[in-house]
């Protein structure tokens, strides 16, 4: 199976860009046989250790195998918002050869469709000040986040961690922001700080 990958958590963006096909949520793989060749693929696709998905809903006790599209190199449509909640897929292959020889893969995923919130934190520095230097602590209450990224100035959002310290500030306004990132890659709203630096 090439997508979805085993381990990783996708976000809508990440889990829709998947197979490549150009905005339509995917599962897809290849399948080779040397010898008598591929006569068939079909998938499954099960939420948790509970259902199974049945072509419209995940509502079937017993595994469901579906016909994907294409044999050898294949793709099961199947959009984000099918997902019904957020946390663990599993994604089954079964291909069979000419001779009715079987063989099977299984991926384990995670589906997390929700931004972490904002972080909270305080800042070193008071407004207005006459200090070149400013520290910034923040925190994120949810588990999951793997990263923060911060900016000051309007400048490119940077990873960087607590506390961040700026030195060397020139005189006029500045604006400091940070959000956090989930391993899915969702990103919570920024929070930030302005302040007045006077010469």
């Amino acid at each position: 199976m090439t997508f979805p990958v085993a381990g990783v958590a996708y976000n809508a963006a990440s889990f829709t860009a998947g197979c490549g096909t150009g905005g339509v949520g995917d599962i897809c793989g290849t399948v080779v046989d040397t010898g008598s060749g591929v006569s068939a693929v079909r998938v499954s696709l099960r939420q948790g250790g509970g259902l199974y998905w049945n072509g419209t809903s995940f509502a079937s006790i017993s595994e469901v195998l579906l016909t994907p599209t294409g044999t050898t190199s294949w793709t099961y449509a199947f959009a984000v918002a099918s997902f019904p909640a957020n946390g663990s897929y599993t994604a089954r292959t079964v291909g069979t050869n000419g001779a009715g020889a079987t063989t099977s893969v299984s991926t384990t995923f995670t589906i997390d469709l929700l931004a972490p919130p904002a972080p909270a934190g305080t800042a070193s520095v008071t407004n207005p000040t006459t200090a070149t230097t400013a520290t910034f602590t923040f925190a994120d209450t949810e588990s999951g986040v793997v990263v923060f990224k911060c900016q000051l100035d309007g400048s490119a959002y940077t990873p960087c961690s607590s506390p961040k310290t700026y030195t060397g500030l020139t005189p006029g306004s500045h604006t400091f922001r940070v959000l956090a990132e989930d391993l899915a890659g969702n990103q919570s709203g920024a929070v930030g700080y302005t302040w007045l630096q006077t010469a």
